[in-house]
């Protein structure tokens, strides 16, 4: 089978090897081209787990292959209480990593989609590339995702322009008809349309097919419902109101069938809460729902990084357990995933970085952190300029002593992205000064003497 995640495969191997709660924690990395998994319990075993999506969209300014390459970690712990623990320690450990990069980065609430659990976060960057959209409030620290962003309603005026969408259950039997007011994002002035995924999380007793192109046209032609309206039985459309509707003034479309079969029913609040319901999706400008004068932006962005609590959505099921003293029923292990998309980041960082004249690598992530480009003739005073800095311990340093002209292994550097530049061209000839040029600090050039150079290098680089 091509896996697009591995939670089963992984649980089903700790549920066949563990053998005793004093095992417990349990991490297991799966990272590397071929994602070889090797797990040491008692035993150790070995998993190749590629990870195949069927995807032919652009990520991060790249196309995304089937194949790709993620650093998964999978842990299991006795109870919610240590997963939990983990599941903050990993968060951390995410934020020092994101932080490394000195580049703007979210964290988002996210809903757990079809991976299931109780609890996520999301890492992104915010980009005009992203396909993601991330809201965030200007006064407060709230964040998420699109999926469960949430805001103070304010209610549209009574002649505010209604749209109405029309679904169809996935039995085929049951319309849903769905009046929510046509707003225009202030901002960028696009037209605010449904939000399908409140719909979803708001109503699943509907069990609304989404993926229907013409709802109405597919109910009306429902055989087993048509057998149904001749025997005399009736059938049930349902309207559901956006709560910043003035709902009475909403007239229902009664010309889908035989009106003497049909029976129709409102939905004018969340069934569960009671609170009016919000199905159109967050716009700038919107009230922030935690804090009282906060407004929330909308931003594109791209996920780079996810973690999710699981709980024991995987380990029941198939038996990733373990006995207790004292007790009889062995007890479901809590997990969570946590995944860094590592080819997606190293995209996302160059799009972001990129300029006029090429890549601009993070410190962390550039191939190195200097080089050093002589002109011609200087080439021994470059080796002692590298010797400087490698021997001070300051610098990951490279040497461009390619037989190639001056200006085209200047222009190459900053194609690669080198995050620092020490040019040895005229002012070394007549001062014996390095010029140290640096594009992600202001295009930063200046010149500095041998000795001082590997403390002053040492300090461009903490700032990248």
């Amino acid at each position: 089978m091509l896996s697009p995640t591995h939670e089963e495969e992984i649980t089903t191997l700790v549920a066949g090897s563990l053998k005793s709660y004093k095992e417990l924690p349990i991490r297991l990395y799966q990272i590397s081209k071929q994602c070889a998994l090797i797990m040491v319990l008692r035993e150790t075993h070995f998993l190749i787990a590629r990870k195949y999506r069927d995807e032919r969209r652009p990520r991060g300014g790249l196309l995304r292959t089937r194949e790709f390459l993620m650093k998964d970690l999978y842990t299991f712990d006795l109870d919610d209480k240590a997963a939990l623990g983990t599941y903050h320690n990993v968060k951390d450990a995410y934020d020092g990593i994101f932080q490394e990069l000195k580049i703007k980065y979210l964290v988002a609430e996210a809903d757990s989609g079809s991976m299931g659990g109780s609890y996520s976060h999301e890492f992104h960057f915010a980009t005009p590339v992203g396909e993601d959209n991330v809201i965030s409030c200007n006064e407060c620290s709230y964040v998420a995702n699109e999926e469960l962003a949430e805001r103070r309603l304010s209610h549209a005026s009574a002649d505010a322009p209604v749209d109405v969408s029309t679904f169809i259950s996935h039995d085929g039997f049951n319309l849903v008809k769905v009046h929510y007011g046509r707003i225009k994002d202030p901002k960028t002035g696009e037209i605010i349309g449904l939000n399908i995924h409140a719909l979803k999380k708001a109503l699943p007793s509907l069990d609304i097919d989404f993926g229907v192109e013409e709802p109405q046209g597919k109910w009306l032609s429902n055989q087993a419902l048509l057998v149904m309206l001749a025997q005399g039985q009736s059938f049930t459309t349902t309207h559901v109101f956006d709560g910043t509707l003035p709902y009475q003034s909403q007239p229902l479309d009664g010309t889908m069938s035989p009106q003497s079969r049909a029976t129709t029913t409102k939905i004018l609040a969340h069934p569960q809460t009671g609170q009016p319901l919000d199905l159109t999706g967050i716009s700038n400008g919107d009230n922030c729902p935690r804090c009282p004068t906060g407004q929330l932006s909308v931003q594109r962005a791209v996920e780079l990084g996810h973690t999710f609590h699981l709980g024991t959505r995987y380990s029941e099921p198939l038996g990733a357990a373990v006995s207790m003293p004292g007790k009889e029923q062995k007890m479901a292990l809590s997990m969570g995933c946590h995944g860094i998309g590592v080819t997606r980041m190293i995209a996302a960082v160059a799009s972001i970085l990129v300029d006029g004249k090429g890549l601009n690598w993070p410190r962390v992530i550039a191939p190195y952190e200097v080089v050093i480009v002589p002109r011609k003739g200087h080439e021994g005073d470059a080796e002692d300029v590298y010797d400087a800095l490698i021997g001070a311990g300051r610098a990951d340093a490279a040497l461009d002593d390619r037989k190639l002209d001056f200006i085209w292994k200047l222009n190459d550097a900053d194609r690669i992205g080198f995050p620092v530049v020490v040019v040895l061209g005229r002012a070394w000839k007549e001062q014996q000064k390095c010029e140290v040029q640096c594009r992600r600090l202001g295009n930063l050039k200046q010149e500095v003497a041998l000795e001082d150079l590997p403390s002053f290098v040492a300090g461009l680089l903490s700032k990248l």
